[in-house]
């Protein structure tokens, strides 16, 4: 997973999961689902992207959007199934 970086308060983050299937196979098909913790308080995505939407070869893409409301640390981790 990535993320867009450090961003001023009341920004958006983005974060990325790339989901990657076999060499010259089928995109994958299934939900990312993300978990948003830490001390900064937020504790979801304000917006997603719909399951694995925009894809490329044989990968796929979701984004999670957070708003940075307070200073501190954003931890966001994802689970494909």
């Amino acid at each position: 997973m990535t993320n867009s970086g450090t961003t001023a308060l009341g920004g958006s983050i983005v974060f990325t999961a790339t989901v990657a299937g076999p060499t010259n196979g089928a995109t994958p098909s299934g939900t990312v689902a993300f978990t948003v913790n830490g001390s900064a308080g937020v504790t979801a995505c304000t917006s997603t992207t719909p399951a694995l939407v925009a894809s490329t070869g044989a990968a796929a893409i979701e984004t999670c959007t957070i708003t940075a409301s307070k200073a501190g640390n954003y931890t966001v981790s994802d689970v494909f199934s």
